[in-house]
């Protein structure tokens, strides 16, 4: 069940980490003042509760702000799976591949292997198997270096 226990409090990151996502979108849409980091959660909470669409729209605006490299990532691979998803597929290979540098330059292993498999997932889904397989190989190597 999407839901808290009455009582429960938990950040929004680990409700969503959880996949909680309604309760993290609700932790979230509750406060007054929301960090650009929320916000940049929320954009993907969007993506996992309404559509790609909702969440790339609210990224792109997003990322006119200033951003650190761990929120311009995952803004940046919120547009380019709504892209891929739509069909746009030279301009969701793009702003993936911004996700992936921008996800590099955080230093973190973890965050650049999810958006690695983020990115072999939306192709597989959206591309074909032959796009995602290269991008398979990439999150191996994301993996075995971690």
């Amino acid at each position: 069940m999407d839901r808290l226990k009455p009582g429960e409090a938990q950040s929004p990151f680990a409700l969503a980490e959880k996949g909680l996502f309604a309760s993290a979108a609700e932790v979230i849409d509750n406060l007054k003042l929301v960090p650009i980091s929320l916000q940049v959660l929320r954009a993907e909470l969007r993506g996992h509760l309404e559509s790609n669409t909702a969440a790339s729209s609210i990224a792109e605006a997003l990322l006119r702000e200033q951003l650190n490299h761990n929120d311009r990532a995952h803004c940046l691979a919120l547009v380019g799976r709504a892209a891929l998803k739509s069909r746009n597929i030279q301009e969701g290979i793009r702003a993936m591949n911004l996700a992936l540098e921008s996800a590099e330059a955080t230093g973190d292993a973890v965050v650049h292997a999810r958006l690695q498999a983020k990115f072999a997932s939306a192709l597989l889904h959206w591309v074909g198997v032959g796009a995602a397989s290269g991008e398979m190989s990439k999150l191996a190597t994301c993996i075995a270096m971690r």
